[in-house]
């Protein structure tokens, strides 16, 4: 091998640790509330649109099912969560009839319609479909 194809490798070789040094020790941005919503949270909103969401949104910290009473119309839900966490909106009681479309991954958020609705389920892992 040439000198200098030495000196490139040698370089790269440098190059390439240094990135990999910065990258390791660099701290990760910190996350934070999402629409007011605080990171760890579930939250919901009066409505869909800005101004609802601008009000202020119910959080939701526990995991469990949580029957919904004169919840109606359009909604935003944003999981804020951290960990695999998933919403799933159920259009019945206690977690139950829960179909693909509604689960609402971690970092995501879902605008469905509340008045089928009747209950929405937070808890860890994939989501769980229910019928």
């Amino acid at each position: 091998m040439s000198v200098s194809r030495k000196l490139v490798s040698g370089l790269t070789a440098i190059a390439v640790s240094l990135v990999m040094a910065v990258a390791v020790s660099s701290p990760a941005q910190a996350a934070g509330p999402l629409n007011g919503c605080p990171y760890g949270a579930a939250c919901m909103y009066s409505g869909a649109t800005a101004e609802a969401i601008a009000q202020g949104p119910v959080a939701i910290w526990w995991d469990g099912v949580y029957t919904l009473n004169n919840v109606f119309n359009q909604r935003a839900i944003i999981n804020n969560q951290y960990g695999g966490w998933v919403i799933q909106v159920c259009y019945g009681w206690y977690g139950t009839n829960c179909p693909p479309g509604g689960a609402i991954y971690e970092g995501l958020a879902g605008f469905p319609n509340m008045t089928p609705i009747n209950s929405v389920w937070l808890h860890p892992g994939p989501p769980v479909f229910t019928w």
